[in-house]
């Protein structure tokens, strides 16, 4: 499966988990507010007295839809805080609203699914590709070095790729790290620090590449874990954007 499919198959799964929160809390709403009358001020007051059960399961949906909108940052940020308040337990029974809860919700997964999120394709490579540096951080812990650098640089180069598109640059298949680095740096997508700092790792991954073994012998172990994470937070902050 390619990388496109993949992300095409999470933004799927993501549709569904926001189909199951929404139809869980219209569940929940049902509960918590029985005669709800679209105003907060005509909620039913009835919740208070609900069961331990019911609270625990709104506490665990509370989490699981936290979770989802926590994966969809910074998209989502302007939902989050106010989805929380609106069901949190502690706060005065006419500020409990999980229908207005259910509302949001509704709102998010029609913009996900009607692409009117044009940043979710980002996020989720993202978090493929962050799934990837984790890889290669264990690799490296195992002291596995070689296969946790060139994991690395695969990772370094694919999301260079993405980077560049994003940014309407030009992207051939030939086109190596140096190629991409240089395209970007040019156009200002980010500075000359950081052009530099990712020669240095292109340096790194070439000689496992290019099977350069003597020259990567002599790279000190800590350069490694240095360019996993610092790979980790260039991605994180270019492939958000």
């Amino acid at each position: 499966m390619s990388q496109d499919e993949t992300i095409k198959r999470a933004e799927e799964e993501t549709i569904k988990r926001l189909d199951a929160l929404i139809e869980e809390g219209i569940s929940l709403a049902g509960e918590f507010h029985p005669n709800y009358y679209g105003h907060r001020s005509l909620i039913d007051m009835s919740w208070l007295n609900i069961t331990p059960t019911q609270k625990t399961n709104l506490r665990l949906w509370r989490v699981e839809v936290t979770n989802v909108l926590d994966t969809l940052l910074p998209l989502t940020r302007v939902y989050l805080e106010e989805l929380k308040l609106l069901t949190d337990l502690r706060v005065e029974a006419g500020e409990l609203d999980v229908y207005a809860a259910v509302k949001i919700l509704e709102r998010i997964k029609n913009k996900v699914s009607g692409d009117h999120v044009p940043g979710l394709s980002a996020l989720v490579a993202v978090q493929i590709l962050e799934d990837f540096i984790a890889m290669a951080r264990h690799l490296y812990e195992k002291e596995y070095f070689a296969p946790a650098v060139a994991l690395c640089g695969a990772v370094l180069e694919d999301g260079l790729r993405r980077i560049a598109t994003n940014n309407n640059l030009s992207v051939e298949e030939k086109d190596t790290i140096g190629d991409l680095n240089n395209r970007c740096a040019s156009k200002k997508v980010y500075g000359k620090h950081t052009r530099i700092k990712i020669d240095g790792w292109r340096e790194i991954r070439n000689t496992v590449d290019h099977g350069w073994f003597r020259d990567f012998d002599k790279i000190e172990k800590k350069e490694f874990i240095e360019m996993i994470d610092g790979v980790d937070i260039f991605l994180a902050k270019y492939l958000k954007k």
